[in-house]
């Protein structure tokens, strides 16, 4: 009888243990279940923190850049205005001024024919007058930002080098696409290119005797390709490359990226041929 209670005694016990055992576990999963919570919660409100940071900071960023492209803008237009309103000064100043003068030189050569000496001044103030005017003319054009694309460079070169041979006997055929872009070119490019242009031609009434000018332009997807050939005399390109005139229009180009290229011989006229791409000189 009493073994059979030590028995019982001893089952009841290792029950209890047992017992026990399950719930130390199961408290120790439920500790282990409340942690693993715990940290998904901080570590989900670390990701919120960090990914507001990461918003905070890019919406930062943006407003300060949205904040340097308003400047920007502002400044541009500020100086587009100014470029105007230097652009009507000049036309309105100094263009009456020149003008006068050169209108009072021609009075003056007119009423001089008995005296050369006079007359030949008069008309070299005139040829300087009428040299600032043309100056003017193209400071003025190239200071209005409107006029800084390809199709308004490509239309003012072919005007300036019509007007500019009508005075000699020279003969132009022009050769322009009939539909150039509209796009927005650097001030730097622009100028550069009518100089190149403007050199060419004073070369040509100077030096070349030429009867008669082709002047070609052609814009493809990569390159603004402009040829100026005339009939004149031509020349041995190696006797003068090292030319103020042209070295000067080879610094030009070279600072837009632009190829220059001659081609000449004596009694077989010249052929100037230039090319820029485009990528260098849009804005």
């Amino acid at each position: 009888m009493q073994i059979k209670f030590d028995t019982q005694k001893k089952e009841a016990e290792i029950k209890f243990l047992n017992q026990e055992t399950k719930i130390r576990d199961l408290k120790i999963k439920e500790q282990a279940s409340l942690l693993t919570k715990k940290n998904y919660q901080i570590t989900a409100f670390l990701v919120l923190m960090i990914g507001l940071f990461v918003i905070a900071y890019f919406w930062k960023k943006s407003q300060n850049l949205k904040n340097i492209l308003a400047s920007e803008k502002i400044i541009k237009e500020t100086e587009e205005h100014e470029r105007i309103r230097i652009a009507k000064d000049i036309h309105d100043d100094l263009g009456s001024g020149l003008s006068k003068i050169n209108f009072l030189s021609e009075l003056i050569s007119q009423k001089t024919d008995h005296l050369p000496e006079i007359q030949n001044n008069s008309e070299a103030v005139k040829e300087t007058s009428k040299k600032m005017i043309e100056n003017m003319r193209d400071l003025i054009w190239a200071l209005n930002p409107d006029n800084t694309t390809i199709a308004n460079l490509l239309a003012r070169i072919r005007e300036y080098s019509t007007d500019y041979l009508e005075d000699y006997p020279i003969e132009i055929q022009n050769s322009f696409p009939e539909n150039p872009p509209q796009t927005n070119i650097t001030k730097e490019s622009h100028r550069e290119l009518f100089m190149v242009v403007k050199e060419s031609l004073n070369n040509i009434v100077k030096h070349s005797k030429a009867t008669k000018v082709n002047f070609t332009a052609n814009i493809n997807s990569k390159f603004l390709e402009l040829s100026i050939k005339d009939d004149g005399i031509g020349f041995q390109t190696e006797t003068i490359k090292n030319g103020n005139g042209l070295r000067n229009m080879q610094t030009r180009l070279h600072t837009i990226d632009g190829v220059f290229k001659i081609v000449s011989e004596n009694s077989k006229g010249t052929e100037i041929n230039v090319s820029v791409p485009l990528e260098k000189i849009i804005k």
